[in-house]
């Protein structure tokens, strides 16, 4: 499966409500479908095609940096040894560090549902048997008004 770049944005609200616990959303996953895509350290795991997608070393950094900020402030010890402006500061780092785009599966244009290729006779008796309409359906009505394209 081809791969595409897709920009995302990461702001240091995202980044800071991940650290500190109140979201359970990765920064990235507010940008991309988190019900279809889970954000690893290294890589994004794609549920509906079951694959893992690499990603660049920008993303890898960014989340092992995350990784870190989080541990030390969620950590047992170390919880209350860092202050708010200090965590707020970090975060406005790791916002400027944060990768612009990540690589996500680029879907097959074709439906599900389509022949392949050289089945044009079987494709049309398919649609006449099932009464679907050809893709263009509204070039073929009789009467054109309404507020229909031409």
């Amino acid at each position: 499966m081809m791969h595409k770049k897709q920009k995302v944005s990461i702001n240091r609200n995202d980044i800071f409500n991940y650290v500190v616990g109140k979201s359970s959303f990765d920064p990235i996953e507010h940008c991309i479908d988190p019900t279809q895509y889970e954000v690893q350290e290294e890589f994004i795991y794609d549920h509906e095609e079951r694959k893992l997608i690499g990603q660049d070393e920008d993303f890898i950094s960014f989340n092992k940096e995350l990784g870190k900020l989080r541990e030390l402030v969620q950590g047992k010890g170390t919880a209350h040894r860092i202050g708010r402006a200090e965590i707020i500061r970090i975060c406005k780092e790791l916002e400027d560090i944060a990768p612009r785009t990540v690589k996500l599966p680029v879907r097959d244009e074709s439906s599900f549902f389509d022949l392949p290729p050289g089945t044009e006779d079987l494709s049309q008796k398919f649609k006449d048997t099932f009464g679907l309409p050809s893709p263009q359906w509204w070039r073929n009505r009789k009467d054109r008004g309404g507020d229909m394209k031409k």
